[in-house]
């Protein structure tokens, strides 16, 4: 009985794997593309995103985002938590190799980004909201 149990339990863990992996690679699938910002909120203020530097597209492509002219992150997304986590690293200097821990959803074909913004305390954030103090910019972008 109890090894049918430990195989049981093995089995579900198995599928459970299988399951979020298969999250995971539909939203890489669904990620890829431009993306242009559509609203922004740092540390609790609403932000014109018109007017702010990044405003630009961001287009997403093999494991990599471009944003800002020549500005680019390698990205990593998993589905398999709630919410969803991303991890974007910077792969030029200044701040080469920092990792801006985040969380994300789809709504329809808008994208949004909850992000530490890379100063103070370093946190990944846990819903998708900023306050004043707590170093998050919260971005929606709207696929192009």
């Amino acid at each position: 009985m109890r090894t049918l149990m430990v195989g049981l339990l093995i089995a579900f863990s198995v599928c459970f794997i299988a399951a979020a992996g298969e999250k995971t690679d539909a939203d890489n699938k669904a990620i890829v593309g431009t993306w242009t910002p559509f609203s922004l909120e740092i540390a609790g203020e609403k932000r014109d995103t018109a007017s702010q530097p990044g405003a630009l597209p961001a287009t997403f492509k093999d494991g990599k985002v471009q944003v800002v002219g020549d500005d680019m992150f390698s990205y990593k997304l998993d589905a398999s938590t709630d919410p969803k986590i991303i991890d974007l690293t910077k792969l030029k200097d200044p701040d080469k190799d920092q990792v801006l821990e985040g969380i994300y959803k789809f709504d329809g074909e808008m994208l949004v980004i909850c992000l530490w913004t890379g100063q103070g305390t370093k946190a990944r954030p846990a819903e998708f909201a900023t306050k004043a103090g707590d170093n998050f910019v919260l971005v929606t972008l709207k696929r192009s």
